[in-house]
């Protein structure tokens, strides 16, 4: 747990430097689909690609937690 909390500690300094910064929302989505908050994980990486259209790695993410998590083969 405590490796969990030192993640999210560095994840909030990088956005406090960058807001929006892709890289660290994608790893902020990745700990939030371990912790099982799938539908967080799922909005953060809406936001990547919303900024971003052309993010393949959050696209790529997105698509394997709905096909994944939630069962959804249409919304991937």
């Amino acid at each position: 747990m405590r490796l969990g909390l030192a993640r999210r500690a560095a994840i909030d300094q990088a956005l406090k430097l960058k807001a929006g910064y892709a890289p660290a929302l994608i790893v902020l989505a990745r700990l939030n689909a371990s912790d099982g908050n799938l539908d967080d994980a799922i909005t953060l990486l809406d936001g990547v690609l919303k900024a971003e259209p052309a993010n393949e790695q959050a696209g790529i993410l997105r698509a394997d937690m709905l096909l994944q998590g939630r069962k959804d083969a249409e919304g991937a």
